[in-house]
């Protein structure tokens, strides 16, 4: 499976741990993994100029590493977001990265399940899966409207969430959901 993670954790964290055990772990298995660590990176704001419908159908006016991002998006089978909630959702730089994936689809609309949804550019989708530190402070309804919040997400880019874990599963179980999607 071609797996693709996107993690915007700075300095040291359990969940950047985490991650680069499951990320060992996956490619020990055979797994082809591709990793984009946003703090590393230059991602820019959305600015909301829709140059990426308009003018560059499918490809955001702004030069920055993004484009990279994009591409391992939709080259992946299943692309998984590893995050440290900030206020009740992932953080800011997540956040920013997420709003430019808009390029992924088309500005056309169509109905999905009684809803305005955008239609789709790509034949096919990656997986979406949610990784979160368990840092003590997320209760029962913070998990739920975030993962609300990411099956939304999954909706509009014509996928599923296949997966939403903390920090507090180890490692392993992580793979092992990982290897029955």
């Amino acid at each position: 499976m071609r797996i693709t993670t996107i993690s915007a954790v700075s300095g040291s964290s359990s969940v950047r741990d985490f991650k680069e055990a499951m990320s060992s772990q996956l490619a020990g298995q055979g797994h082809h993994l591709k990793d984009f660590d946003l703090t590393q990176m230059e991602i820019k704001s959305c600015i909301g100029c829709w140059g990426c419908w308009v003018k560059t159908p499918g490809e955001c006016l702004i030069r920055d590493d993004m484009a990279r991002v994009l591409e391992g998006i939709i080259q992946s089978d299943l692309t998984l977001f590893v995050a440290k909630p900030v206020l009740g959702y992932v953080n800011g730089t997540m956040k920013m990265a997420m709003d430019r994936t808009i390029p992924l689809v088309h500005p056309y609309i169509m109905l999905v399940q009684n809803e305005c949804h955008h239609q789709k550019r790509y034949l096919k989708y990656p997986w979406l899966g949610l990784i979160l530190e368990d840092s003590g402070d997320l209760d029962l309804e913070d998990r739920d409207i975030i993962e609300h919040l990411f099956q939304r997400y999954a909706l509009n880019f014509k996928t599923e969430l296949k997966m939403f874990r903390d920090t507090s599963a180890t490692v392993m179980e992580v793979v092992n959901e990982i290897n029955s999607i």
